[in-house]
């Protein structure tokens, strides 16, 4: 009886670890992982999300579970974080973004960094109380929602995701500055952001995983590209080169501080590269080429990367959510879902991106954080130099 009983015991084991591999094969890593430390220690997934219309799920975070975080939102143009949400099998996505609702002036175009110095660049110090809340504002909501809804026990076991996304409409302002203005409002901007990455790691009981992905270059989108409509070519042109030049720098600046920060783990998808990945091959299979990578070959993800699948919408405010409408035939051929928002598609594709990263743990400070400088001491301290990112070229 007894050696029955082990052999019995033996095979209840073996069918056991046959069904994990089993999954492990069937289903992504991060899944897998996320499944077995919700099933074994009771673990709560939640992911928290900072930033402007291109997160902005449409619920209110009072009315946080998964189902209400995406009743506002239309049909074809789900957010990027509700991929990070179905890979980490998330129970429910706090959201902090912001996004101008119908009927309401869109001062700024959309949510910004900072709203003191979006405000302190037009000279106008009574338009930062017409604005979005900002990054600090979003911080200290969800501060205030964790103090309120939150006990300590439930923050020290929950696993928790953070992800911030700023930078369109920041971008599309302080091009039209003088080159140092604008270098110098980008530089304290994202000087901001990492004070309240600060601000994050103090409210963690562990080191915090942090998603910002890179700001991409908004001259490609259908919103702007239709300001040719309204200068001469030569201004659109400068206009442009201008704005690719800042999003670099912006982009640089934040790879520059996530290398100077050790208090967590910062995780920065490209999302400019990403973009212009999908743009050089659309081009590449249009003129029946390939580079010498081999780009060109594989069947292109859109077959449409310059106009929106969502007709009419001109004269929706892009710094809102999405705009709802009638939409295309094929949405899935898309980049873009409106005039500056991208397709659901490439919302899940450019999630995937961040997964990806976050699977192979490949974090941006990952040097420092091995270094022997104790993580708690390294603060951002330091404002950034304009010189830190390239060269304004000639002429600008």
């Amino acid at each position: 009886m007894h050696l029955r009983y082990l052999t019995r015991l033996r095979l209840v084991a073996f069918l056991a670890v046959l069904s994990i591999l089993y999954c492990a094969w069937r289903f992504p890593s991060l899944q897998v992982s996320t499944r077995l430390e919700k099933a074994f220690h009771g673990v709560s997934t939640r992911i928290v999300v900072f930033g402007d219309s291109f997160s902005d799920t449409g619920a209110n975070v009072e009315r946080s579970s998964i189902g209400e975080s995406l009743a506002n939102r239309p049909v074809g143009s789900r957010p990027w974080v509700t991929t990070l949400c179905d890979e980490f099998v998330c129970d429910h996505i706090h959201n902090f973004a912001q996004s101008y609702p119908a009927g309401r002036e869109a001062v700024s175009g959309g949510a910004v960094l900072d709203n003191g110095i979006y405000a302190n660049t037009t000279s106008d110090r009574a338009i930062a109380s017409k604005l979005l809340p900002d990054l600090k504002a979003q911080v200290q909501k969800w501060i205030a929602f964790e103090d309120k809804h939150l006990t300590p026990t439930q923050r020290r076991l929950d696993d928790i995701l953070f992800t911030i996304t700023f930078g369109p409409w920041d971008l599309l302002h302080y091009a039209t500055l003088d080159s140092e203005i604008a270098q110098e409002a980008i530089g304290s901007s994202i000087y901001v952001l990492f004070q309240q990455l600060d601000i994050i790691a103090d409210r963690s009981v562990k080191p915090p995983r942090i998603v910002i992905p890179l700001l991409w270059d908004v001259t490609f989108s259908p919103y702007f590209m239709s300001l040719s409509d309204n200068i001469t070519l030569s201004e659109y042109g400068n206009q442009q080169r201008r704005t690719a030049f800042l999003i670099r720098f912006w982009n640089e600046a934040i790879r520059y501080m996530a290398g100077q920060w050790a208090r967590g783990f910062l995780f920065l998808p490209d999302w400019n590269a990403w973009v212009a990945e999908q743009l050089r091959i659309n081009q590449l299979q249009a003129s029946g080429t390939t580079d010498a990578s081999g780009a060109g070959k594989d069947v292109a993800a859109f077959s449409d990367v310059s106009t929106p699948c969502l007709h009419n919408t001109a004269s929706k405010k892009p710094g809102a959510l999405p705009a709802v409408g009638a939409g295309c035939d094929n949405p899935g051929e898309h980049l873009f879902w409106d005039d500056l928002h991208f397709s659901e598609k490439a919302n899940r594709l450019l999630g995937r991106s961040a997964v990806d990263l976050l699977a192979a743990n490949d974090t941006a400070n990952a040097p420092l954080r091995a270094s022997s400088v104790p993580a708690d001491t390294n603060r951002a301290t330091r404002r950034i130099d304009v010189h830190v990112g390239p060269g304004m070229p000639p002429g600008l």
